[in-house]
């Protein structure tokens, strides 16, 4: 069979080439999130960190392609200009059974924003306050600094004041897997969106 475009010898109707010409692959605009302070990123309601492992996931959710063409692999440089992420894309792909190769430029500009955590840190927020009466100075591979609206050295160790109470009482759980006695008690703090709020006393002793 020959392609009626071009007459090159193809499988089915048009050659990969003129089939690409009339139905090429673009990219949608991604609409992506970048915190102002951290650098975590925002893709899908979803806050996370090191875009670069990301991304060839973020490019492959928002190519456009016909139905006759199944994308194989994808391999890709980013860089940086000004307000915006450029993209060198390279695409391998399938058409009528038949491999082919094309190249994409396209480009991603993000919003700036704080993510919940930094912008709750900032202001002071915090749900639980995780209070370290051990001897081991607790560090930043104990509890994630991303959570800390603020940190005291008290009189028997340290209080952490932390902006996720989910976050808190999983710190604890790993203390107490290794043998650490914890307890916790809530203190009520007012009213938001017409419930009652509480914070929590999280504490975390020597092991008897």
């Amino acid at each position: 069979m020959l392609c009626p475009k071009c007459g090159k010898e193809t499988r089915k109707g048009l050659c990969e080439e003129c089939f690409l010409e009339r139905n090429p692959i673009r990219m949608k605009d991604v609409e992506l999130i970048i915190c102002t302070t951290c650098n975590q990123f925002r893709y899908k309601g979803k806050w996370n960190s090191n875009l670069d492992r990301f991304m060839e996931g973020i490019i492959r959710d928002n190519l456009v392609h016909h139905h006759d063409i199944e994308i194989k692999e994808i391999d890709f440089k980013a860089e940086e200009n000004r307000n915006r992420l450029e993209l060198d894309i390279d695409i391998t792909g399938e058409y009528a059974g038949e491999r082919f190769k094309t190249k994409l430029k396209s480009s991603i500009k993000p919003d700036k924003s704080q993510c919940k955590d930094c912008s709750r840190r900032s202001s002071g927020y915090y749900e639980a306050i995780l209070q370290f009466r051990i001897k081991k100075t607790p560090t930043d591979k104990d509890v994630d600094p991303r959570y800390v609206a603020k940190a005291e050295k008290v009189r028997g160790g340290y209080d952490f004041y932390i902006t996720s109470l989910k976050h808190a009482k999983q710190i604890a759980a790993n203390y107490s897997k290794n043998g650490y006695k914890t307890g916790q008690s809530p203190m009520h703090a007012g009213v938001r969106d017409g419930k009652d709020f509480y914070r929590f006393s999280i504490s975390i002793k020597e092991p008897q």
